[in-house]
């Protein structure tokens, strides 16, 4: 009886102690599995346009085609931060150190949400945020240091991420074998072409995605010098970007535009462009209808 009961009481203990070193190692690798996730995410999407271009090569040469693929996306976005990155950096710095002034030249005019923000007492929350922020941009020893960190962290996590990318593409004829190999006979068939439903959707989903958001970037950026805003690529590319985030980046995007073209152009300016975010949202949403 008590070997019995020492077993019986070993074996909650056990899956605890299982469960807790689990979600530690979660934690400590958080990073890590988000890359994965991320990287998995790409290949999935990746894998029918690999799989078309592999058998229009010779010898129908996956590693070949993977390597093009990845090659070609790796192109395209070096290809944008070169042409778009310089003036992007240029236009953000200028807005983050001049919209301040900005700030206060329109609180200075005579218009209702001037009069709100001055009895909400925004300015001074807003002063109090902004020395905040330029110093830690101007420390030396906190400042640039996590900045660069930031930089260098990026630039790893995105060479990562590709890696995992291209081995998960390369490999993934293995994986499906390994998969199915282990899956109920009777259901296999069934699982299959759920999976390629879910294959095609996800493909489909990243392809719109991004489509969406260029041509986002793209109308916010015509939009933006007809109003002769000085900041149109920095906003016009945080518009492309921010649309890529699913249900709300779409939202965050308009609410960032109209807020700055608000504190920078004023009332009117800003009412124009919320009415272009919100017919360009009723247009894009009809058209994924």
């Amino acid at each position: 009886k008590l070997v019995t009961g020492v077993q019986t009481c070993a074996l909650p203990i056990s899956i605890a102690l299982v469960f807790l070193v689990g979600i530690f190692a979660v934690i400590a690798l958080k990073e890590q599995l988000i890359w994965l996730g991320i990287s998995f995410f790409f290949a999935l999407a990746l894998e029918r346009p690999v799989e078309w271009l592999s058998k229009k090569l010779p010898r129908s040469s996956r590693g070949l085609a993977v390597f093009l693929a990845v090659a070609t996306s790796i192109l395209i976005v070096a290809f944008t931060i070169y042409f778009l990155g310089p003036p992007f950096v240029r236009q953000f710095s200028e807005l983050i150190s001049g919209l301040p002034k900005y700030y206060q030249d329109f609180l200075n005019n005579n218009n209702p949400v001037s009069q709100y923000l001055k009895n909400a007492d925004i300015a001074k929350t807003f002063s109090i945020n902004s020395e905040k922020i330029t110093s830690f941009f101007t420390s030396t020893s906190g400042g640039v240091a996590k900045v660069f960190s930031s930089v260098f962290n990026s630039i790893f996590a995105f060479f990562s991420i590709i890696v995992f990318t291209f081995f998960m593409v390369l490999e993934w004829p293995k994986l499906h074998d390994l998969f199915w190999r282990y899956q109920d006979p009777l259901k296999r068939d069934h699982r299959k072409k759920l999976y390629a439903r879910m294959q095609k959707t996800v493909s489909g989903y990243v392809g719109g995605n991004v489509l969406t958001s260029i041509i986002a970037g793209l109308a916010a950026l015509v939009f933006f010098v007809i109003l002769r805003n000085p900041y149109a690529i920095a906003l016009a590319l945080t518009v492309a970007i921010l649309d890529l985030i699913p249900m709300f980046g779409a939202l965050l995007a308009s609410i960032i535009g109209i807020a700055v073209v608000l504190v920078y152009g004023g009332v009117t300016p800003a009412i124009v462009t919320a009415i272009f975010f919100v017919v360009y949202q009723q247009k894009i949403g009809r058209a994924h209808v």
